[in-house]
């Protein structure tokens, strides 16, 4: 097997992080269900589900 180029090793230990410490959610669906529960338990008007592109999966954030 190849060794795996020094870039990508970066490129993939980054976005490890940058998924880390967020709760990943399955599907659009179940994340925006969380999303509306924040928003009403909360008050967090601007959260909204996103796609990542690190994960494959689904976080909240701030809308923009």
């Amino acid at each position: 097997m190849a060794k795996t180029p020094r870039k990508l090793k970066k490129a993939r230990a980054r976005h490890a992080k940058s998924c880390e410490g967020k709760q990943a959610h399955k599907s659009k669906k179940e994340a925006e269900e969380v999303a509306r529960k924040m928003r009403a338990e909360r008050g967090r008007r601007n959260l909204s589900a996103y796609a990542c592109q690190s994960c494959g999966k689904w976080h909240l954030g701030n809308r923009r």
